[in-house]
């Protein structure tokens, strides 16, 4: 299930985006938790990500996904980003691979998991210790 929301997200984020509107919401479930996330549409949106935010609402955050063709291990900034995340770097196993915390806002630190991952999750600050999440968790779609 999880892997038919991922390719359906990013089919229509990059093959179609010029012509149809793609998924702008993706809601996922972490612990049994569900989280309500925002899916970039244009390269705009996926550059600015949380930037110039004030606050996110409980259980909001953004997903970026990456081709899992790819083994990509892409890095993330806080560059303009007011609002302090924790973040989720989610393998081709659709599991959580690493986990950082607390992220500075307004950092211009390098940030990244020494794995290749499929997906990164920002979610707000505290909810990786809130929600109980841990490495090794797996991503289920709603």
């Amino acid at each position: 299930m999880i892997k038919y929301i991922f390719y359906k997200v990013m089919l229509g984020c990059i093959v179609f985006a010029p012509t149809v509107k793609a998924m702008s919401a993706l809601n996922l479930s972490l612990n049994n938790h569900l989280f309500y996330l925002e899916v970039p549409q244009s390269r705009k949106e996926y550059n600015q990500g949380l930037m110039y935010r004030h606050d996110l609402p409980p259980r909001h955050g953004m997903i970026f996904l990456f081709n899992s063709q790819i083994k990509s291990q892409p890095t993330m900034w806080m560059k303009n980003t007011y609002i302090p995340l924790d973040m989720l770097f989610i393998g081709t196993d659709y599991k959580i691979t690493c986990i950082l915390k607390q992220t500075k806002p307004l950092s211009l630190e390098l940030l990244s998991c020494n794995a290749p991952v499929i997906a990164v999750i920002e979610l707000n600050a505290g909810d990786v210790d809130r929600f109980h999440l841990e490495k090794g968790m797996e991503l289920k779609g709603n």
